[in-house]
């Protein structure tokens, strides 16, 4: 397809009853489409059964349609195969867009290709999955909004919006924004012997509240002590690993009351206690989560800790050898 001037007015043509294969075509589209389609953002939406008589997919495509699954146009994965492909239409536009590889959309494709090839939109069967799975939500809109079918469209888009920028948040931002760190002296990583054997620490300077997902689930770190430009720090570990962090939260407790010149009234025993420990209520013991919050991701009032992060790293290591 040519690429037309910036004033042409785009229209996507896509079959009335919009399945979720052309949605996601259609969220390509406009989400990645400007270059190639430019202002394709505020493309008009059509819904036609067959193109109309006496215009080839050429003719209609220079006047700004974008057809979609029809005519055997560009977009149309059943041309020239007899009928069947074994790509679905998101697949063809994010190949020529150029995006294909993008990992920020790869669980798009692949639910586009597995609902529309396979027919397993929504793999489980339990009733209230299939009720409120995407695939059963957009059946039940086609049939609820008939004649409103740009209603579908500007329902669900939002949905892909949200996914995709979590989707290149973990696939791109995050590990760009930990490379950058690194790079900066903001992170530090460091096995920590433990009593339960060798455990992976790192500690970042960020205020990316997805930071510590990202690093426990890409890389593989057990312990995360992230601490925000506000000063606050936060303790995270991994759950599967069922550590138990009262020991870290006892040392971490002393060594605040010391440098607050506080007198604790509490046993020393008790230092480990689940919760706020008053006389050191900067740091929060949560044992069904298993962190140790010194604020949380929105600390209020909150005071952050005055504990430098190189000293908090030397206490984990302290008490981890103890008992994590």
């Amino acid at each position: 397809m040519e690429q037309n001037s910036n004033k042409t007015k785009w229209k996507i043509v896509t079959l009335p009853r919009v399945q979720v294969d052309a949605l996601i075509a259609c969220f390509l589209l406009v989400r990645f489409g400007e270059e190639r389609f430019p202002g394709i953002k505020d493309a008009e939406y059509l819904f036609w059964i067959n193109i109309p008589e006496g215009k080839t997919v050429a003719e209609l495509e220079k006047e700004g349609y974008i057809l979609l699954d029809m005519g055997g146009g560009m977009f149309d994965h059943h041309a020239g195969l007899d009928g069947k492909s074994e790509k679905c239409m998101s697949q063809i536009v994010a190949e020529q867009l150029g995006i294909h590889k993008n990992q920020s959309i790869r669980k798009l494709l692949e639910y586009a290709r597995r609902d529309d090839l396979l027919g397993k939109g929504t793999l489980s069967n339990d009733p209230i999955d299939r009720a409120f799975g995407l695939s059963g939500l957009v059946s039940n809109m086609n049939r609820a909004l008939p004649d409103d079918q740009e209603l579908i469209i500007k329902t669900v888009m939002p949905l892909f919006i949200a996914h995709h920028l979590e989707e290149k948040k973990r696939s791109e931002d995050l590990p760009r924004e930990y490379e950058e760190k690194f790079r900066a002296g903001k992170t530090h990583e460091a096995i920590v012997q433990t009593a339960r054997g060798p455990i992976k620490m790192v500690m970042i300077e960020t205020d990316e509240i997805a930071m510590a997902g990202y690093l426990r689930a890409q890389r593989s770190v057990d312990l995360v002590v992230q601490k925000m430009s506000s000063g606050h720090v936060n303790i995270i570990t991994q759950q599967k690993k069922m550590f138990d962090l009262s020991q870290i939260a006892a040392f971490l407790r002393m060594a605040e009351a010391e440098e607050k010149g506080t007198t604790l009234s509490i046993a020393e025993k008790d230092l480990g206690a689940a919760g706020r420990i008053e006389g050191v209520d900067e740091w929060y013991l949560d044992t069904r989560a298993r962190t140790i919050q010194n604020g949380g991701v929105r600390p209020q009032w909150t005071n952050p800790t005055r504990l430098p992060l190189v000293t908090i790293g030397e206490i984990i290591k302290q008490a981890a050898a103890i008992k994590i």
